[in-house]
């Protein structure tokens, strides 16, 4: 599957961005980031089926968002099986944000 970084109307990428400023900043995130990212390219359909199953890539309840959980960072992201993509959309940081449902509203 390939993955795209989601782009606003204003053109800004908020995952891109992030990762950009993790690779810089805080390594062990970003490989982290960079090992969970790899595993959802190649074992995109069986982790969304249920096949493969890890603590660390997680459904939310309720909707068709995913989470990547890389320590007290969150990623969400979707799945498009038209298309067999993914697409990763929004950053949150656990310790600035307890929750991000009301920044999807």
């Amino acid at each position: 599957m390939e993955i795209y970084y989601y782009k606003d109307s204003s053109g800004r990428q908020p995952v891109y961005e992030w990762v950009k400023e993790i690779q810089k900043n805080d390594q062990a995130t970003w490989r982290k980031f960079y090992q969970l990212q790899i595993m959802l390219k190649e074992n995109g359909k069986k982790i969304h089926s249920g096949a493969i199953k890890r603590k660390d890539i997680k459904k939310l309840k309720g909707m068709n968002i995913w989470q990547l959980r890389i320590y007290d960072n969150r990623i969400l992201f979707f799945y498009s099986f038209i298309f067999l993509t993914m697409s990763l959309f929004l950053p949150t940081n656990l310790k600035r944000n307890r929750t991000a449902r009301q920044r999807m509203k």
